[in-house]
């Protein structure tokens, strides 16, 4: 009975090594949670489930650039989880928040055209409703701002859409002129839409509902066939 109680803290402790060599980016506050007696599930060579949480992930820069994007607050459960490279998962549901400056960092880097940006919550986000965004700039010096309301997007990505735009304490609807020109044109856009597709998330994931929150945007993630090694 001792040897066996022993395996089983000998195998969580291994599991637990296992989830951080797959994922990297974790946090070192992470704590991984497994079900049931594990011993008998890494014999058969598979977990049934498993869930992490961690204040912060840092994951590969959307589209393969240097450096790295941050979720904040993550919770990640998994099921159907394999125990060697590349960890694969038969279903994953994740929550995180990314902040402001990661989003910001997000937004420049689908609309390079766009002047330098300081995003802020404007409408929280609520159980029917996202919410919305202030991001602020400036115009050939003039104080200028968008209102934009996020949204997940057919393709499973994120959505940001510009509502209204406001130059010099005037709102403007995104569809007038300002001194002969399309607003939007001031701020380096061609439509309202600014699109942040699944394929720069995670890979095997994508958006299933997002909320602003006064810390940056609540993003609800879920993907079958996961390779956690690839995220």
């Amino acid at each position: 009975g001792g040897v066996g109680v022993c395996a089983e803290f000998y195998v969580r402790s291994q599991i637990t090594s296992a989830v951080r060599s797959a994922m990297p980016g974790l946090s070192s506050d992470a704590e991984v949670t497994t079900k049931g007696l594990v011993l008998p599930q890494v014999l058969n060579g598979e977990l049934d489930s498993l869930e992490v949480t961690a204040a912060e992930l840092d994951l590969p820069s959307a589209g393969g650039a240097d450096g790295q994007d941050s979720a904040d607050g993550v919770d990640v459960a998994l099921t159907a989880i394999g125990l060697s490279d590349p960890f694969p998962a038969g279903s994953m549901d994740a929550t995180a928040s990314v902040g402001w400056d990661q989003l910001t960092t997000m937004v420049e880097a689908a609309k390079p055209s766009a002047p330098a940006l300081s995003v802020q919550a404007g409408d929280l986000g609520t159980a029917d409703d996202p919410g919305t965004m202030i991001a602020s700039t400036k115009v050939f010096g003039i104080d200028a701002s968008m209102t934009i309301a996020p949204a997940v997007a057919d393709d499973g990505g994120l959505l940001l859409t510009v509502t209204s735009v406001t130059i010099r304490g005037t709102e403007l609807d995104v569809n007038s002129t300002f001194y002969g020109r399309p607003v939007l044109s001031y701020l380096g856009l061609e439509t309202p839409e600014i699109s942040i597709g699944a394929d720069k998330l995670p890979q095997g994931l994508s958006l299933d509902r997002v909320s602003v929150t006064d810390t940056g945007l609540s993003l609800t993630l879920s993907g079958s066939d996961v390779e956690l090694a690839n995220l």
